[in-house]
């Protein structure tokens, strides 16, 4: 029977799909309106097939990642053409922003952070993945489950103890019906997952297959009791239970691929491979164990699978761009729904493993990208994004834009910018109901845009605090910015329209729409949106939007917001409710001991006063406390300062604002005070976690380490295999800098070792070092 594969080949031959298409370009254009489901032994989204190529992103979800994070390697991947990351989102008791600060919790800076991933990973047109339990103990994993329960002692006591079961279960049920404070939707209703994993390669060595797979079938069952939307696999790597001799198909390690999966509320199969952990270290060998499940899964258990993870290492023979052309041409040539490379890392971290997938390795990046291609070939090319539809997205919506900035003027830029991209003919209509008087020129309003480069041409209507309702344009790229304005300010209706390359700006007035200038802007796919400037380098200004309405021709995106320029004091934007509203703004004056907490009151909601304060404590911890309570009478900036704080410490806070009708919180926003003060302290190793990756030929250790210093000076780490005299059997170094840092190393013998050994250095000479006995 010819597969779908022979079906889109010959297609190719006869001009009806391309294989060259820039599939990144289409994939950033995706917002999704529809689940990705399960019919048979494929993926589909809207009843189309869905086939993908993906990467795990582990650093995305990382303890100690950030936006910064987030944005590159969204962007990596978006090049690749890839639509699918997977990581954890599993930290349990650890340091940093930990998912998990106790068994059961959510740890609200860090599931902050998920959040931001999904609402870029959904503007990049990627899906994600996320597995909700680690099998190892690098980030606390099922271990930190076992170590708080009485009644439980050893790592497979999380499948059968009571109390670890009903914490996991509930850590699950918070974190599907979590509400996502940037997009608004319950994770369980968000198409931009798709699919949880129970685990990240849980094993059951002492337990046994039985333990293991009744938990599976526990968990299943209540991942679709809370969710009905999503589909669901177990992140397995894909251990076999038979008669065989060989390890990963014995079942020593109580994983049973195909049972595992036969569950009926499992919807995917997930297989993983590393040929040096397996039997044989060779590329056939590693071909057998692809043919093996993906030939199961379709033939025996009737389900599409996912090779959730794979790498072969840098400098091994062959090469590992040729090896991953051809597993991808045997998952191609078997219909597999999908793989994950191990790992996309962004450019300039250190080296993490030897498995790390950067830019400037281009003859692997290369492959993926094809890959990507064909996948894409072979299903639907939207992936179940919106497909042009005429509205914008920004309709119906009120937004709460912050923008700093020098200004939106002369030959370059500085500004934030929400917006969409757009092709033909279009229009945007918004009122700019309040807006921050940070400068007599600050400008809050309507920009269509050329692209996001600080001096591309653009028109935009605009309100400013003291100076009117501007119409400001720069006609070419690097050009001088013209202006023509009328009286008023905020809150004033606006609405800028393109027809043509003709550009025009309008202001509201009671008996219609006045034009206050018009210019002609040539732009293939310019970006419409909103704009707000503080005119006030290194200051905020905030400005709300109101009664959004438009349309375009066709448009390429949904909404997306970023500075442009270069600009001291990062922007946003979100949407709001209306009504009694209340934003934080980031803490300012931060210290070893002190900060000031700043918020603003958008709108009284009708009332004629309010009373405001703040709450706040240690992140993950709550907001125990509160400031003392003051009454407003009109929208405005208020602040209050904190003194006492810890040093080194993270702590969360979020406006509260209350009327005799209501009480609204805003987002919580976190700040981390500055080290102490004084003296030249040693560097401290953080965390020190190892795991047993040895075969028959090799004592071969995993080590995950985190460290940090005072005094913001870290140099180095050493990781080393040392045997009962302390002698370094083998070593690994990696170059660090700043306050913390993280990372991973892998080392190894042929012969017997007692300890590794890590040794972290400041760059003032001082050393930490700690041994963990094997």
């Amino acid at each position: 029977m010819p597969s779908r594969r022979d079906y889109v080949r010959g297609l190719m031959a006869l001009g009806g799909v391309g294989a060259a298409v820039p599939m990144a370009e289409e994939a950033s254009a995706a917002s999704f309106s529809s689940f990705v489901q399960r019919d048979g032994t494929e993926l589909v989204v809207d009843g189309e097939p869905f086939y993908f190529n993906g990467a795990n992103a582990p650093w995305l979800t990382h303890t100690y990642s950030s936006r910064e994070t987030v944005d590159k390697v969204m962007a990596f991947a978006s090049d690749l053409g890839l639509d699918v990351l997977r990581a954890g989102i599993h930290s349990v008791d650890v340091g940093g922003m930990v998912h998990s600060p106790q068994p059961g919790e959510l740890g609200e800076e860090a599931f902050q952070h998920v959040d931001y991933i999904l609402q870029q990973a959904e503007q990049h047109g990627i899906r994600m993945v996320f597995s909700l339990v680690d099998n190892w103990d690098y980030y606390g994993g099922m271990d930190a489950y076992v170590s708080h329960s009485s009644t439980a002692s050893s790592h497979d006591d999380f499948y059968t103890d009571d109390q670890c079961r009903q914490w996991y279960r509930e850590y699950v049920r918070k974190v599907l019906t979590r509400q996502n404070t940037l997009t608004g939707r319950e994770y369980r209703n968000d198409p931009t997952v798709l699919l949880w994993e129970l685990a990240n390669e849980a094993e059951a060595k002492d337990a046994g297959v039985d333990a293991l797979q009744s938990w599976t079938e526990e968990m299943a069952a209540h991942y679709k009791s809370v969710d009905s939307n999503h589909l669901v696999s177990t992140g397995s790597g894909g251990n076999y239970n038979t008669d065989s001799s060989i390890w990963e198909y014995s079942g020593g390690h109580g994983v049973d691929y195909v049972q595992n999966h036969q569950i009926p509320e499992i919807d995917v199969c997930s297989f993983h491979l590393y040929p040096e952990w397996l039997n044989e270290n060779t590329n056939e060998y590693a071909r057998q164990w692809i043919r093996d499940h993906v030939v199961d899964a379709h033939e025996t258990i009737g389900k599409p699978v996912f090779l959730g993870e794979f790498g072969w290492a840098m400098g091994r023979t062959p090469s590992r761009s040729s090896v991953y052309a051809d597993w991808f041409d045997l998952l191609d040539q078997h219909d597999a729904a999908g793989a994950a490379v191990w790992q996309l890392i962004r450019e300039d971290r250190p080296e993490t493993s030897k498995h790390d997938v950067r830019r400037s390795h281009t003859a692997t990046t290369s492959v993926l990208a094809d890959f990507a291609a064909t996948q894409r070939a072979k299903g639907s090319s939207s992936g179940g994004g919106s497909d042009s539809p005429d509205s914008s997205s920004l309709a119906g919506e009120q937004f709460v834009v912050e923008g700093a900035g020098a200004d939106i003027w002369d030959q370059s830029d500085e500004f934030h910018f929400a917006h969409e991209q757009v092709s033909g003919d279009a229009t945007l209509v918004a009122r700019v109901a309040a807006q921050e008087n940070t400068d007599p020129w600050a400008k809050a309003g309507i920009m269509l845009r050329d692209s996001l480069a600080d001096d591309a041409a653009h028109a935009m209507i605009v309100v400013t605090p003291e100076n009117g309702i501007a119409f400001q344009h720069r006609d070419s790229t690097g050009g001088w910015t013209s202006h023509s304005g009328v009286g008023g300010g905020a809150p004033q209706l606006l609405k800028l329209e393109r027809k043509g390359d003709l550009v025009t700006g309008y202001a509201g007035a009671t008996d219609g729409w006045v034009e206050v200038g018009s210019t002609t802007v040539s732009a293939t796919d310019p970006y419409l949106g909103l704009a707000v400037t503080s005119h006030a380098a290194g200051t905020l200004s905030t400005a709300r939007f109101e009664e959004i309405s438009g349309q375009s021709d066709t448009r390429r995106s949904s909404w997306a917001s970023d500075d442009v320029g270069t600009v001291d004091v990062a922007g946003s934007a979100r949407t709001v409710d209306g009504g009694l509203t209340v934003v934080t703004n980031p803490a300012t004056g931060v210290d070893s001991s002190s900060a000031m907490l700043d918020a603003e009151l958008l709108d009284l909601g009708g009332a004629d006063a309010a009373s405001v304060h703040f709450e706040w404590g240690v992140a993950g911890e709550g907001f125990p406390n509160a400031t003392a309570s003051r009454t407003v009478d009109a929208p405005g900036a208020f602040g209050e300062a904190l003194d006492g704080l810890s040093s080194e410490t993270t702590y969360a806070f979020r406006a509260v604002a209350e009327t005799a009708a209501e009480r609204v919180v805003s987002d919580s926003l976190t700040f981390t005070t500055d080290p102490a003060s004084g003296g030249d302290a040693a560097p401290t190793v953080d965390r020190l976690a190892l795991s047993d990756n040895g075969n028959p030929a090799w004592t071969r250790y995993g080590v995950e380490w985190a460290v940090s210093d005072a005094d913001g000076d870290l140099a180095s780490v050493t990781v080393e295999l040392v045997d009962g005299s302390g002698a370094t059997l083998d070593a690994a170094s990696t170059d660090i800098s700043g306050g913390g840092a993280a990372g991973s190393d892998e080392v190894r013998t042929k012969g017997s070792a007692s300890a590794v050994r890590l040794t972290v250095t400041d760059a003032a000479g001082n050393s930490t070092t700690e041994t963990a006995g094997l």
